[in-house]
């Protein structure tokens, strides 16, 4: 073992379960998986029980499980992939034992980000309302809410099936019907320190989402309270402003 290796394993044997996790949540979000430091940061995470994380550490587990499945070397073309690399079964099989040590704590995110997402799309109410009654007016049938993917892990506020102006793929089958995620991002999912930046868990849900064959489209709280600010619910902007938006992503109703 040389030095490099002495000063991984010697940094991941102390550092805290909640900084190894969200080293790796970071490396995953950046798509540059930890080194030789990954299998070690996992391994201290063997044992641990889920009780000993914070709700937030075991959703960015879940997050950071979900990103490393869906890299391109793994979930990609594996013929093209195999060919660049050449050990890409190895490679993912030793992935694959390495999270099979934390496969409690996997569970436990998953089922700590299915809870938030419930409790996040309930802040939001009035603004799905809006967007549902801005459908209708514009005479098109209102987005539904309780979509559910990974378990409910994952919840568009609304969702719905929609066309492609330019004619491009929005499914897997070569249709031009894509299936659109409607986020009604309130206050709640954006950072307290950088004004109108999104939270990075939820920047990381828009991608995952994404990654499942979704068309994300998002409404941000400041637009939609200067909309508000304006009294467009009654003048007839909510409807212009959520037909502009879907229709600047290419989205036909």
């Amino acid at each position: 073992m040389d030095a490099s290796d002495n000063l991984s394993s010697s940094s991941s044997s102390s550092m805290s379960p909640g900084a190894a996790i969200r080293l790796l949540w970071a490396a995953a979000v950046l798509e540059e998986p930890a080194g030789n430091i990954q299998p070690l940061l996992l391994a201290s995470l063997a044992g641990i029980s889920p009780k000993t994380l914070s709700q937030h550490e075991l959703r960015l587990l879940y997050q950071t499980h979900r990103l490393t499945q869906q890299q391109d070397w793994v979930s990609g073309d594996k013929t093209a992939q195999t060919a660049r690399v050449g050990s890409i079964p190895q490679q993912q099989q030793q992935q694959q034992q390495q999270w099979e040590q934390v496969g409690r704590l996997v569970l436990a995110g998953k089922k700590a980000a299915t809870a938030y997402a419930a409790a996040s799309a309930a802040r939001n109410k009035q603004q799905v309302q809006a967007v549902q009654r801005a459908f209708e007016e514009l005479g098109f049938t209102a987005p539904v809410q309780g979509i559910k993917v990974d378990g409910g892990a994952l919840q568009p506020d609304l969702a719905f099936i929609a066309g492609s102006s330019d004619g491009s793929s929005g499914s897997s089958d070569g249709s031009s019907s894509m299936k659109v995620a409607l986020m009604c991002d309130h206050a709640g999912r954006y950072s307290r320190n950088a004004q109108y930046e999104l939270l990075g868990y939820w920047r990381v849900y828009g991608w995952l989402l994404e990654a499942d064959g979704w068309r994300v489209v998002r409404f941000p709280a400041h637009e939609w309270r200067l909309l508000m600010q304006d009294r467009g619910a009654q003048g007839g902007s909510t409807m212009a402003y959520v037909y502009n938006t879907l229709l600047a992503q290419g989205i036909v109703l």
